[in-house]
């Protein structure tokens, strides 16, 4: 049985590499990314083709996806919409990026199917 799994936060790189070039408004930053000021990093995971934090604001508690393409520079910020403490989930445009921490990166296509999965380094 195929269980199809939506949700949220990998990379733009992935994306990329699937044809898929979604940039967040506000994505780009001096660290593309990193967390804000007032964020703390949760998670950090770096890919052959992407880096990705997942941030939490201090006051409010919100968790935020930032993903970054090492080749070609995209970026992605979004709310994460569903975790589990060892995944984390965020959507853009329909796409499910997944952290999978210390493991690797997942960008899932609106349909439910899993596009890409990249190994952690």
């Amino acid at each position: 049985m195929i269980i199809r799994t939506k949700i949220v936060a990998a990379t733009a790189a992935l994306a990329a590499a699937a044809g898929i070039a979604a940039v967040a408004p506000g994505a780009a930053n001096a660290s593309p990314n990193g967390c804000d000021v007032h964020q703390w990093t949760v998670t950090h995971l770096e890919t052959p083709s992407s880096s990705v934090s997942i941030c939490r604001w201090q006051g409010d508690g919100r968790t935020e996806y930032r993903g970054f393409g090492k080749g070609n520079g995209l970026a992605v910020t979004a709310p994460v919409v569903w975790s589990n403490g060892s995944s984390y989930s965020a959507v853009n445009n329909g796409y499910t990026y997944r952290v999978d921490v210390g493991r690797g990166l997942a960008v899932i296509a609106p349909n439910g199917y899993q596009i890409s999965y990249e190994p952690a380094l």
